[in-house]
């Protein structure tokens, strides 16, 4: 996580003089969905594995 933080830093200073153009709000949104969506997945995933935790635990195995 360290590495993608310090390459996003390096991208930010990049762009700092750009942030009214709009293109940081535009990537900022992008990431948003793609995280919301991620953990929308893991919320699923997790529900599921409580409810039937003998086919959960068939799949690790």
């Amino acid at each position: 996580m360290s590495v993608i933080g310090a390459q996003l830093a390096k991208l930010f200073a990049f762009c700092a003089p750009c942030w009214c153009c709009g293109l940081f709000g535009f990537w900022y949104s992008i990431l948003y969905s793609i995280i919301k969506f991620l953990i929308y997945i893991e919320k699923i995933k997790l529900a599921w594995y409580l409810q039937y935790p003998d086919q959960a635990s068939v799949n690790y195995q």
